[in-house]
């Protein structure tokens, strides 16, 4: 399927996804504002500003939510396949969105940067897996301390990519090293 034509699809989904759940909860808020004996104008009121505002988020929320389970969707399927060079960026986006929520530091997101180091790793991209270990290193130093052995294993991880960045050698027994793991 094409880019445009499953970002096209993703945002008309999402949309009424979105939009659904925002008409079934105004209405439940109309009819609370109907029990309480609201006067028309209030009534019109909340319904053109909050009701409105409401929607618009909803349906960018309900949108956010397809592209992200699509995303998850070709992540599986690129990985099964052993496509890396697809799998980079959909992994990459993957990690930016659990960045924004659950948040940097969450367990999740701290998973998702190692399954995007494993891939950037066998593409030798060695300098980028760095950085996003680096990442990780902040994030399990802030939520578990610096003595925690997670914290401890991920420094290790950070150094000999950086390594491996710089040492033909080590790369070399990295690459051997993951591509005898699972997917």
């Amino acid at each position: 399927m094409g880019e445009r034509r499953r970002k096209a699809i993703e945002g008309i989904v999402g949309g009424l996804l979105g939009f659904g759940v925002a008409v079934g909860l105004m209405g439940l808020g109309l009819m609370a504002l109907d029990a309480i004996g609201a006067d028309p104008i209030t009534f019109v009121f909340v319904l053109a500003t909050i009701g409105g505002g409401f929607a618009y988020g909803s349906v960018q929320a309900g949108v956010a939510v397809v592209r992200v389970v699509s995303l998850h969707a070709r992540a599986r399927r690129y990985l099964r396949a052993g496509r890396w060079e697809e799998l980079a960026p959909v992994a990459r986006k993957l990690v930016d969105y659990d960045e924004w929520h659950p948040g940097f530091d969450d367990p999740r997101t701290v998973t998702r940067r190692r399954a995007l180091m494993s891939v950037l790793v066998r593409l030798e991209r060695f300098d980028e897996a760095h950085l996003v270990a680096e990442r990780n290193v902040g994030s399990l130093s802030r939520t578990l301390g610096t003595a925690h052995p997670d914290t401890a294993e991920a420094r290790d991880v950070a150094e000999i990519l950086r390594q491996a960045s710089r040492d033909p050698s080590v790369a070399e027994n990295l690459l051997q090293a993951v591509r005898a793991r699972p997917r």
